[in-house]
């Protein structure tokens, strides 16, 4: 997939290697995807394919109301008392990026939360999805997990968009006592005790309440996936684009999805769901036919062994679509804790692999404690190279292992 300006760029098509494509990719798509063509074009000799990043500018901080007033739509700095706000706001810095500029890279670790003061952004994963404005922010995990990395991309869009952002690192080590932080843990623990919060909704909660979280159908909890299902589960998340194109999921990861899902029926005439709700699970279908409209009026269809939803599952956006069942429909269901689960498993595995293929570089051996260097493992960043291209240059790549 393309990335936009300071990502990984213009790795040859499949067009100029072969010149039997026509456009890059060449995968089925759903419309809801809004697949597109990079415009981010080097000259011959001079593509960049690891990531860059441009020069912002620093500007002068608004007035400190404003400042306060943006900085406490971010969740975590929303029940600070004023005068532990004001250490935040002391930490805080405003700075201007220009077009196409990425604030956040996709993949990369997020070092800071912005809030949008001004201009607009567009949010990619790595297409885009959706855009930011004013008020709008982003990079939260900044603040919770050190080396969290970002699982979109945000970049500016149109013209320069100006932000107001607090460093994760610095804000840990202010002086912030966390007993808002405690009293939110213990709301969401008590809301998370009603079943008819989606969060709740793992494989375990559909087992208990009998109700999938996500729509609202009963859950045939007598059924298990055979063998012949579960090919139809792997096959889908293989085909998808999302999951098994740019995230790339292993055989093992999609076996234990296909160990994870359960399964709803859908009458024939029944919505599952409309465009604009909130959404925490992918849908694989396993029989029947689904009618799909979307925004602009266009219609298709999904059949036996299409899968969709995903990106409310991976990023909790709105549903892009209004879905109804053209005849009765068998429908598995994986939630988005079930999801997390198998990922954050893969994270482990993938960080432990990269860790130790770390410690057989001499080097880095010498200067980097073995306990420190899965912190490394979490930074790296795969580039794919294609058949005769050359992997370094003379006198380019300077200060990249």
């Amino acid at each position: 997939f393309n990335r936009s300006r300071n990502s990984v760029l213009n790795a040859p098509s499949a067009a100029q290697r072969t010149k039997k494509s026509s456009s890059k990719g060449g995968t089925k798509s759903h419309p809801h995807h809004n697949t597109r063509k990079s415009d981010d074009t080097a000259p011959s000799g001079a593509r960049r394919r690891f990531t860059v990043h441009l020069a912002k500018c620093r500007l002068d901080m608004p007035p400190d109301d404003e400042v306060e007033a943006l900085l406490r739509k971010v969740p975590a700095f929303s029940t600070l008392p004023a005068e532990e706000m004001e250490k935040v706001i002391s930490i805080s810095k405003c700075n201007k990026y220009e077009s196409e500029e990425n604030l956040i890279a996709h993949g990369c670790v997020a070092e800071e939360v912005h809030v949008v003061v001004g201009g607009v952004g567009k949010v990619s994963v790595p297409y885009q999805i959706a855009t930011c404005s004013r008020g709008d922010f982003f990079g939260e995990e900044a603040l919770r997990l050190a080396a969290a990395t970002s699982q979109v991309q945000i970049a500016a869009s149109g013209g320069p968009i100006t932000t107001i952002s607090v460093n994760g690192a610095a804000f840990q080590m202010l002086d912030i006592k966390k007993s808002h932080v405690a009293k939110q843990s213990q709301l969401k623990r008590e809301r998370l005790k009603g079943m008819n919060n989606v969060e709740a909704g793992s494989l375990e909660t559909a087992k208990q309440t009998g109700i999938c979280p996500d729509s609202g159908l009963p859950v045939d909890l007598n059924y298990h996936p055979s063998p012949a299902d579960r090919e139809v589960i792997i096959m889908s998340i293989q085909n998808n684009k999302m999951l098994g194109g740019v995230l790339e999921l292993t055989d093992q990861q999609c076996s234990l999805i296909a160990d994870s899902v359960y399964l709803v029926q859908l009458k024939s005439g029944e919505t599952l769901m409309k465009q604009g709700d909130a959404g925490t699970a992918l849908y694989i279908v396993q029989e029947g036919i689904l009618h799909v409209t979307l925004e602009q009026g266009e219609q298709m269809t999904f059949r036996t062994g299409d899968s969709f939803g995903e990106l409310a599952l991976l990023y909790d956006t709105p549903r892009a679509a209004t879905i109804s069942a053209a005849k009765d429909c068998l429908l598995w269901v994986l939630t988005r804790p079930d999801y997390k689960l198998i990922t954050s498993l893969a994270y482990k595995a993938r960080i432990e692999e990269f860790s130790q293929m770390l410690a057989r570089i001499p080097s880095l051996a010498k200067m980097v404690n073995a306990t420190h260097l899965d912190m490394l493992a979490d930074v790296l960043e795969k580039v794919t190279f294609y058949d005769e291209e050359e992997i370094c240059c003379e006198g380019e790549d300077e200060g990249l292992l």
